[in-house]
């Protein structure tokens, strides 16, 4: 598969706000897949950032074994 394609291929499994985010896109740009997975990815706030928040923020359950919570952090 080209790689002009694979914007059209992803959009194909895209749904809920994964699908409003590439709708909301013009036609140009929802075209180039560098530009969707960008959006995407600024949209779920998988960034730098989000994650430095998301591992700051994660607590060891109860019940949950080491081994588990450190499986979960590589996620």
């Amino acid at each position: 598969m080209l790689q002009g394609q694979w914007s059209f291929q992803l959009a194909r499994f895209l749904q809920g706000q994964a699908l409003d985010v590439h709708q909301r896109m013009t036609d140009e740009d929802a075209g180039d897949y560098d530009l969707l997975k960008n959006s995407l990815l600024k949209r779920f706030r998988l960034t730098e950032g989000g994650y430095r928040k998301r591992f700051n923020s994660v607590r060891i359950e109860v019940g949950e074994t080491a081994e588990l919570f450190v499986n979960m952090l590589r996620i």
